[in-house]
Parts: C-alpha cells; structure tokens; sequence
C-alpha cells in the first residue's frame, strides 16, 4: 500500500514539474526577446542618427545607407534574424522613421510549438525647429573651373534641401571673386551708393587706308601641336587642362598695294555703367558692418559673376541661384566675407535678417568655401576716392584682413563653418582652419567626394538632431 501511494505521488509530482520547468523556459525565451528588442531598438537609434546626418532627399540612398549602417552594427548571439527594415522621409523633410522587426529561435517554447518570437521596434530621429539664417559664401572664381564648379553645385543643392525644411529657415548665397555682384536691385538699398551710367560722344579723326590691288608674299607662321593633359595655373591654382606644343612652318599672307591714307572723322562714345559689383569701404570700414553714412560704391565697367541671392526660404529661387553659378575671376576672400556678413544682419543695407528686437533670435550662421589663396587685394581708390578696388597684388594684407574680418564675424554672434576644397597650400589651410568657430566647424576636402560629406555634416549640424521616439 505504501509502494503504491509513494508511485502515486512521483506521478503527481512529475505532471505538476512539467508546467513549472515549461514556464520557467518561457521567461528565459522571452527575456532573451526583451533582450532583442532593447538592442533593436539601440541600433535603430544610432542608425537614424547616423542616417539623417547624412541625410539625403533621394529615398534609396538613405535606405542603403541605413541598411549598410543597421547591419554593421546589429549582430551578436540571441539577437535573432532581422526579418524587415524600413526607413522614410517624414512629411516636410522634418526628420526620418526607421522600423523594424527580428525573429527569436526559442529554446523552451518551442516544446508548446512556438519556434521563435517576433520583435519589433520603431524610432523617429527629428530635426528641431529652432529659426536658422545661414548665407552660404563660395568661391566662384577661375581656379573652380569644370569639375570643381560642378560639385559645389551639387553639395550647395543637397545642403539647401537639407535644411530648408520650414519657413523657420532662411538661406543666402554669396558668390564672390575679385568683387560681389549685389544684384541691379539694390542699386538704390540704404547704404549702397553707385554712380549715375553716362555714354559720352565726341568726333575724333582716324585714319582709314584704301588700296587699289593685292598681293601674296610667303612668311613663317605659327600653330598648336601635340594636345596632351596637362595642369595650368589660373588664379594661383593648378587645374587640369589642355597643353600643348607649338611649331613654326612657313606660309602665305595676303596684304594690299597701291593703298593710300586719308583721314575721316569718327564719332567714338564711351559708356561706363554698373553691373552689379561692389568695391570696398575705405578702412577701417572695410572691416565693419556698421556706420553706413558711409555706403558701399558700386564699382564701374566691371563683371563679377552671378549676383548674391539675400536670405530666403524659397528652394526654387536657391536652386535657381546655385544653378547659376560659374567660375572666373580672381581670389579676394575678404570680399566674400564682407558681403556675407551684411546680409546675415538686420543692419543696412541688406535688411532681410531677423530684426535684433524679435524675441526670438535665430542661429545666425555662414558657410565660407575656397578653393585657395588670395590672389588680389586692395590698392587703389575709384573715382572720387570714396571706394577702394580690388587690385593689388599683396597676398599678406589681404590673408591679414581675411582674418580680421573672420575674428569680427564671430565676435557679432555669426557662428562660422569654413571648407577648404583641395587647397595644397598650408598656410591658407591653416587661415581657413582658424576662420571656422571651431575645429569641429573646419573641412578640409580634399576631392569631390569630400567635399559632398562636408556640406552634408554641416548641413546635419545645423539641423539639430534629436531621437523623439
């Protein structure tokens, strides 16, 4: 009797053991899935983040580079095989949503028909929404021909879509060379001053020679062989380009007999107008963004690129104006600054910035890029003496006033990004290094490709990033 109570119980016991060893596994099951989950949703995080700093308009590539970024660093044992990844663009370009979704192998459950847990998580990475004035103040000159001008368009476009994501924003975009074109439209703007264009006539003689006959007589003349690549300097900067040799062979030229000179009179006219171009304030006010009784002068007969486009938040005007941007000229990296500065101040005489009485102030940033050295500087005074123009040759003054004006900038609340774009040489290197507010806020981009990234780092900086969820 004892035997069979004592079988008894042993059934019993073994029945109620096995619910107990069957829950006892779940919890592990289940917490190695609480354990995927919190993972899943630490890489998701970081991927988003490492996503929108990068971020790009174009949906497949954000998705490859999420992809790329979430498998690197979601593996190790117990974290299960990720079954979905998805990542989208937020309406308004306001941030991005990344989801996905694991499958656990359980070791337990498994025993109830459960061979694995699926898990899944979702995060969204926002960009705040804080008002932002940034002027952007590229180099346009000569040495920027072909790919060079190509890329800065490119990396100006992906940055305007980047930040331009409400009417919080506003952007600005200064080309500059040897002087900056303000626009015909603020011919008259408080503070700008330029003179009135005139065309003058007057009858002068000149000599006109008629001849009654012709003749070939033979000569040595001259012409290009051999095209290979090469490099050629243009604006202190070597580009590629096409050289050649040069050959002389002897040819024929035709000229006149029997000619005669006779003097006719002849109206000449001279015409000097504007076309948009702006020299500098006398000093020390070329170093200043205040005391406009004393305006900017317009400078004469002379073109200076594309106009600057004062701060906006319209994309299709900004794009229109990195679209048309072209390279010529030479380098005064001063000029640029000046110009860059005033238009992200409310002072005259460019007004478009938020007014220093709003309550809430926005980030005031500029985007400077060159692709090398100062090539010109001031020298001489306009007509009138009350204007200096850009053409001398002294590189240390100029490199001097690019760091004054640099250090005054950044003394006004303008926080300073600086791109050196393949610049070989170390001390305008190092000038643009100590230009940026930062060391953080410096690039140097030494191809194209670089100097994508960079536009697209600071694009991302500016935009403050956040994990709302």
């Amino acid at each position: 009797m004892a035997q069979a109570c004592e079988g008894q119980v042993a059934l019993t016991f073994g029945l109620a053991l096995l619910p107990l060893v069957l829950a006892i596994g779940c919890g592990v099951d289940i917490s190695r899935a609480m354990a995927a989950k919190s993972r899943l949703l630490e890489t998701l995080d970081a991927t988003g983040l490492a996503v929108a700093r990068s971020a790009s308009a174009d949906q497949a590539e954000m998705t490859s580079r999420a992809h790329a970024y979430f498998y690197a660093n979601f593996a190790g044992e117990n974290l299960g095989t990720v079954a979905t990844l998805n990542v989208t663009n937020l309406r308004g370009n306001k941030g991005i949503r990344l989801s996905a979704t694991t499958r656990v192998a359980t070791a337990f459950m498994s025993i109830a028909g459960y061979n694995e847990v699926e898990v899944a998580a979702e995060a969204e990475i926002m960009r705040e929404t804080r008002a932002l004035e940034l002027v952007l103040v590229l180099d346009t000159t000569a040495s920027m021909t072909g790919s060079k001008i190509s890329s800065l368009r490119t990396a100006a476009r992906a940055l305007v879509d980047m930040v331009l994501v409400d009417d919080s924003v506003k952007v600005g975009i200064v080309p500059f060379e040897r002087y900056v074109n303000i626009g015909m439209g603020n011919r008259s703007a408080p503070g700008v001053s330029v003179p009135a264009d005139t065309r003058t006539c007057e009858i002068r003689n000149r000599q006109v020679q008629t001849c009654t006959g012709s003749e070939t007589y033979e000569t040595t003349c001259s012409r290009q062989i051999n095209p290979r690549p090469g490099t050629c300097e243009v604006d202190g900067a070597q580009i590629p380009c096409t050289v050649y040799d040069e050959e002389t062979y002897p040819c024929t030229r035709t000229r006149g007999t029997g000619c005669t000179i006779t003097t006719e009179p002849h109206e000449v006219c001279t015409v000097v107008s504007w076309r948009g171009c702006v020299g500098s304030r006398l000093p020390p006010l070329n170093a200043s963004d205040e005391e406009f009784s004393t305006p900017l002068v317009g400078v004469m007969n002379i073109n200076c690129g594309s106009p600057m486009t004062m701060l906006t938040n319209s994309v299709s005007m900004l794009r229109a104006s990195v679209g048309a941007l072209r390279a010529s000229g030479n380098t005064y990296i001063p000029a640029g600054l000046q110009m860059g500065w005033h238009a992200l101040t409310p002072r005259i005489p460019f007004t478009q910035a938020t007014a220093y009485s709003a309550e809430l102030q926005p980030r005031r940033a500029m985007l400077l890029m060159t692709d090398g050295t100062n090539s010109v500087s001031l020298n001489s005074m306009g007509a009138g003496g009350d204007v200096m123009l850009h053409d001398g040759t002294d590189r240390v003054a100029a490199d001097q006033l690019t760091r004054e004006l640099c250090t005054r900038i950044k003394a006004d609340g303008i926080e300073i990004y600086t791109v050196a774009f393949q610049i070989a040489d170390v001390d305008t290197k190092d000038m643009i290094r100590e230009c940026a507010s930062s060391p953080d806020t410096f690039f140097d981009a030494s191809n194209a490709s670089k100097l994508l990234e960079a536009f697209a780092a600071i694009a991302a900086g500016l935009s403050h990033l956040r994990v709302s969820k």
